[in-house]
């Protein structure tokens, strides 16, 4: 890894531990390996055929048929949090479809999810999201655009032998934890059954959220231009930036590029276009290849410099978490003095964001969560 000591100090984040620890000493530990990190970009791949980011949902391209029905999936995990204490982490997902033919299908998503919160209070946190709207498909994957009760929401699933697998999703006024509420990539839902007389007409009448059924999607409205690279693949550390539709790295304007976090399989890239700033959430695709999951506005008021946890390199970088200490987590946060560094989370937008123990599901922290970071150089 190269040395970091130049005008601007380079984190070398690594995934270690997610680890919390109280003032008497005692620690919880999620299991975490190490991390590696990038202070200069890899050269551009070679871009693969051009797919401009985009915001609005693309015609149909094909007549591909998905069954109508419900599909389902209950999900049952265990992880400490904040205070030690373990905590039964439940999620139920659903999917009403109503193929429509030639690559339309009337869509109702349900999701409530909880996880531990590593934060000092300790215990549960949970969220919720309904949507119902429109998906086509384009290019084999399914694209839905809806509504819920806090504004408009977008996912992303493909289906396959009665099995209808949950790509990305998310509802743009759910919150921080709205996140939650959605399945992480690539999980499966099964074909339950048939619809019912009711849940047909629910969905044909917009369930009161969404427009009744037209010809075309309706809009998301979403203000996100980059959420079409979801799902695309790029050899790991080497981002297209250009064929992505980003400015090319400058280290007079970030200070990293990148930090790789092996647990969650996860890689977070800072990406800005113009004065816009990013984060791009990448995963393991195998065969050296890391697949998008997902690219995260930045909030505008965020701090310039973007820190995360590392324990390994010529810079050590340790994080506390309203206190207590955390790790697995990056931010955008403020310089301070000797090598400190901080960020509160806010209620405008994402600044603090958490890898969840065991998966790829990054959730952005909750307004009020602080985060103190200080860094120590080692020379050589």
């Amino acid at each position: 890894m190269q040395k970091l000591l130049l005008s601007t100090l380079v984190l070398a984040l690594a995934g270690c531990q997610v680890t919390v620890k109280s003032q008497d000493g005692t620690a919880t530990t999620y299991g975490l390996g190490p991390t590696k990190t990038s202070s200069t970009p890899a050269p551009e791949a070679t871009p693969a055929p051009a797919t401009a980011p985009v915001s609005a949902i693309s015609p149909a391209t094909s007549n591909q048929a998905i069954p109508s029905g419900l599909y389902s999936a209950q999900l049952q995990t265990q992880h400490k949090d904040g205070k030690g204490k373990l905590q039964n982490e439940v999620s139920k997902y659903s999917y009403l479809v109503e193929d429509l033919g030639g690559g339309r299908a009337l869509v109702k998503f349900i999701g409530e999810g909880s996880a531990a919160d590593p934060g000092g209070f300790g215990g549960l946190m949970s969220g919720e999201a309904q949507a119902i709207g429109f998906a086509v498909y384009n290019k084999g994957v399914w694209q839905f655009s809806g509504k819920s009760e806090d504004g408009p929401c977008e996912a992303r699933f493909t289906s396959d032998n009665n099995t209808l697998k949950h790509l990305s999703g998310r509802c743009s006024g759910a919150g921080n934890w709205g996140d939650l509420a959605w399945p992480r990539a690539n999980t499966p839902l099964k074909f339950v059954r048939a619809l019912q007389a009711s849940e047909r007409s629910m969905l044909q009448t917009g369930g009161g959220m969404a427009p009744r059924a037209a010809s075309t999607p309706a809009s998301s409205g979403s203000t996100n231009p980059y959420l079409g690279l979801i799902g695309k693949t790029f050899p790991h550390w080497d981002l297209p930036y250009k064929s992505f539709g980003f400015d090319a790295f400058n280290s007079k304007l970030d200070n990293i590029n990148g930090a790789e976090m092996p647990e969650g399989k996860v890689t977070v890239y800072a990406v800005r276009k113009g004065s816009a700033r990013y984060v791009l959430i990448a995963g393991t695709a195998g065969n050296g290849t890391d697949r998008v999951l997902d690219v995260r506005p930045v909030a505008p008021a965020a701090g310039k410099h973007f820190v995360a946890v590392s324990e390994e390199g010529d810079v050590a970088t340790s994080c506390t978490l309203n206190g207590k200490r955390v790790s697995q987590v990056f931010a955008y946060a403020q310089p301070g003095k000797r090598g400190s560094y901080s960020a509160t989370a806010s209620g405008k937008g994402e600044n603090v964001w958490l890898v969840q123990p065991g998966g790829t599901q990054v959730i952005a922290l909750r307004q009020g969560e602080k985060l103190v970071c200080t860094q120590t150089v080692f020379s050589g």
